[in-house]
């Protein structure tokens, strides 16, 4: 009677991954665009803003801040924001737009007084 065999293992051997011509050119050409194209919606324009709260005196008082923002909307929000800080809740603001292009989006500060 013959004996039955079994097959012999096989050594396993890695799996390797095909690389297409280019491919990583075209991975660090995508990359770069997106980096750019990021850092191009990273700008926007600037705004001077004025900010009035009411005291427990009922007086209006103001506070002047600079924000940088795409729209004048959006410089509104962000002007209540930078003067949250103030001693009593912002009523309203109103904002100039004083730049175009050339601040960094979201900045906020408070312009010293003198």
């Amino acid at each position: 009677m013959r004996e039955a065999r079994l097959p012999a293992a096989r050594a396993l051997r890695p799996v390797q991954r095909r690389v297409l011509p280019g491919s990583s050119l075209a991975a660090a050409l995508l990359a770069l665009l997106a980096s750019a194209s990021l850092s191009c919606d990273r700008t926007g324009s600037g705004f001077v803003c004025t900010c009035t709260y009411l005291t427990d005196r009922d007086d209006e008082y103001q506070v002047k801040v600079e924000v940088c923002a795409k729209s004048a909307e959006d410089a509104l929000g962000k002007a209540k924001d930078c003067a949250a800080d103030s001693p009593a809740p912002i009523q309203r603001c109103q904002c100039i737009a004083v730049e175009d292009g050339q601040c960094k989006l979201g900045t906020c500060r408070k312009p010293e007084k003198h």
